[in-house]
Protein backbone atom coordinates (compact mmCIF):
# COMPACT_ATOMS: atom_id res chain seq x y z
CA UNK A 1 0.00 0.00 0.00
CA UNK A 2 0.98 3.32 -0.72
CA UNK A 3 1.69 6.39 2.00
CA UNK A 4 -0.77 9.39 2.46
CA UNK A 5 -0.72 12.88 3.75
CA UNK A 6 -3.59 14.83 5.09
CA UNK A 7 -3.21 18.47 4.00
CA UNK A 8 -4.53 21.29 5.58
CA UNK A 9 -7.54 23.08 3.85
CA UNK A 10 -9.78 25.55 5.20
CA UNK A 11 -13.76 24.08 5.18
CA UNK A 12 -13.14 20.70 3.79
CA UNK A 13 -10.64 17.75 4.52
CA UNK A 14 -7.71 17.18 1.42
CA UNK A 15 -5.40 14.54 1.27
CA UNK A 16 -2.19 13.58 -0.57
CA UNK A 17 -1.44 9.97 -1.80
CA UNK A 18 1.96 8.40 -3.17
CA UNK A 19 1.88 5.37 -4.51
CA UNK A 20 3.85 2.81 -6.60
CA UNK A 21 1.18 2.77 -9.57
CA UNK A 22 -2.10 3.72 -10.41
CA UNK A 23 -4.01 0.83 -8.90
CA UNK A 24 -2.16 1.04 -5.49
CA UNK A 25 -2.78 4.74 -5.21
CA UNK A 26 -6.91 4.45 -5.89
CA UNK A 27 -6.80 1.84 -3.40
CA UNK A 28 -4.62 3.86 -0.66
CA UNK A 29 -7.38 6.87 -1.38
CA UNK A 30 -9.70 4.41 0.28
CA UNK A 31 -7.75 4.22 3.54
CA UNK A 32 -6.94 8.03 3.33
CA UNK A 33 -10.92 8.15 2.69
CA UNK A 34 -12.41 6.09 5.58
CA UNK A 35 -9.54 7.70 8.08
CA UNK A 36 -11.24 11.00 8.05
CA UNK A 37 -14.84 8.99 8.81
CA UNK A 38 -12.79 6.56 11.81
CA UNK A 39 -9.92 7.63 12.48
CA UNK A 40 -7.48 4.59 13.01
CA UNK A 41 -10.56 2.07 14.00
CA UNK A 42 -10.53 -0.63 11.72
CA UNK A 43 -14.16 -2.41 10.38
CA UNK A 44 -15.33 -5.90 10.44
CA UNK A 45 -14.86 -7.54 7.31
CA UNK A 46 -18.85 -8.82 6.97
CA UNK A 47 -19.83 -7.58 3.78
CA UNK A 48 -18.12 -7.29 0.36
CA UNK A 49 -19.46 -5.29 -2.67
CA UNK A 50 -17.88 -5.67 -6.27
CA UNK A 51 -17.64 -2.21 -7.95
CA UNK A 52 -17.18 -0.95 -11.56
CA UNK A 53 -16.47 2.29 -12.59
CA UNK A 54 -16.14 3.63 -15.92
CA UNK A 55 -15.00 7.00 -17.13
CA UNK A 56 -12.80 9.17 -20.00
CA UNK A 57 -10.75 10.80 -17.85
CA UNK A 58 -8.67 9.33 -14.41
CA UNK A 59 -9.72 12.57 -12.59
CA UNK A 60 -13.16 11.62 -13.30
CA UNK A 61 -12.58 8.35 -12.64
CA UNK A 62 -11.01 8.86 -9.02
CA UNK A 63 -13.81 11.22 -8.08
CA UNK A 64 -16.65 8.48 -9.00
CA UNK A 65 -15.03 5.54 -7.39
CA UNK A 66 -14.71 8.05 -3.89
CA UNK A 67 -17.98 9.05 -5.02
CA UNK A 68 -19.52 5.84 -5.16
CA UNK A 69 -18.34 5.13 -1.59
CA UNK A 70 -20.13 8.05 -0.25
CA UNK A 71 -23.48 6.51 -2.11
CA UNK A 72 -22.86 3.31 -0.24
CA UNK A 73 -22.64 4.73 2.77
CA UNK A 74 -25.70 6.97 2.45
CA UNK A 75 -27.71 4.48 0.67
CA UNK A 76 -26.64 1.20 2.71
CA UNK A 77 -25.08 2.41 5.52
CA UNK A 78 -21.68 0.50 3.99
CA UNK A 79 -17.80 1.22 5.73
CA UNK A 80 -15.89 -0.58 2.93
CA UNK A 81 -12.76 -0.03 4.28
CA UNK A 82 -10.80 -2.68 2.63
CA UNK A 83 -9.66 -3.01 -0.66
CA UNK A 84 -9.82 -6.83 -1.43
CA UNK A 85 -9.04 -6.30 -5.15
CA UNK A 86 -8.74 -2.94 -7.47
CA UNK A 87 -7.44 -3.00 -11.32
CA UNK A 88 -7.82 -0.21 -13.15
CA UNK A 89 -7.49 -0.67 -17.46
CA UNK A 90 -8.26 0.87 -20.69
CA UNK A 91 -10.53 -0.06 -22.67
CA UNK A 92 -10.79 1.94 -26.41
CA UNK A 93 -11.18 5.28 -24.94
CA UNK A 94 -12.31 5.46 -21.45
CA UNK A 95 -10.50 4.18 -18.22
CA UNK A 96 -12.68 1.25 -16.17
CA UNK A 97 -11.78 0.19 -12.67
CA UNK A 98 -12.86 -2.99 -10.97
CA UNK A 99 -12.65 -3.58 -7.32
CA UNK A 100 -13.96 -5.79 -4.36
CA UNK A 101 -14.57 -3.64 -1.33
CA UNK A 102 -15.26 -5.15 2.38
CA UNK A 103 -16.23 -3.64 5.06
CA UNK A 104 -19.01 -3.71 7.70
CA UNK A 105 -22.51 -1.66 8.50
CA UNK A 106 -22.25 1.98 10.00
CA UNK A 107 -24.06 1.42 13.08
CA UNK A 108 -21.99 -0.08 15.05
CA UNK A 109 -19.39 2.29 14.63
CA UNK A 110 -18.79 5.59 15.93
CA UNK A 111 -18.22 8.34 13.24
CA UNK A 112 -15.84 11.35 13.85
CA UNK A 113 -17.54 12.81 10.54
CA UNK A 114 -19.27 11.80 7.38
CA UNK A 115 -18.05 12.69 4.11
CA UNK A 116 -20.88 14.79 1.98
CA UNK A 117 -19.66 13.89 -1.11
CA UNK A 118 -16.56 14.29 -3.47
CA UNK A 119 -15.06 17.64 -5.12
CA UNK A 120 -12.96 18.47 -8.09
CA UNK A 121 -11.30 21.39 -6.53
CA UNK A 122 -7.60 20.63 -6.18
CA UNK A 123 -7.94 17.40 -7.43
CA UNK A 124 -5.01 16.02 -9.26
CA UNK A 125 -3.27 13.02 -10.44
CA UNK A 126 0.46 12.70 -11.37
CA UNK A 127 1.45 9.74 -12.80
CA UNK A 128 5.86 10.34 -12.58
CA UNK A 129 6.62 7.29 -15.60
CA UNK A 130 4.56 5.62 -18.25
CA UNK A 131 3.38 6.22 -21.63
CA UNK A 132 -0.50 7.11 -21.12
CA UNK A 133 -0.90 3.23 -21.94
CA UNK A 134 0.94 1.81 -19.01
CA UNK A 135 -0.43 2.36 -15.27
CA UNK A 136 2.76 1.77 -13.50
CA UNK A 137 5.23 4.37 -12.04
CA UNK A 138 5.20 5.91 -9.57
CA UNK A 139 1.74 8.15 -8.95
CA UNK A 140 0.57 10.93 -6.61
CA UNK A 141 -3.13 11.94 -5.84
CA UNK A 142 -4.80 14.87 -4.48
CA UNK A 143 -8.31 14.92 -3.26
CA UNK A 144 -10.43 17.43 -1.23
CA UNK A 145 -13.86 15.74 0.42
CA UNK A 146 -16.83 17.79 1.43
CA UNK A 147 -17.31 16.87 5.41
Amino acid sequence: MGTYTFLPHTADEKFRVEAKDLNDAFATSVTAFYEIMLGKTLVQKKETKNITIRAKKLSSLLYDFLNELVFLFDDEGLLLQFVETLRIVKENDEFVLEASLSGDKQYDYDLITEIKNMTYSDMEIVQHTGNGQSHSGKVELTVVVDI
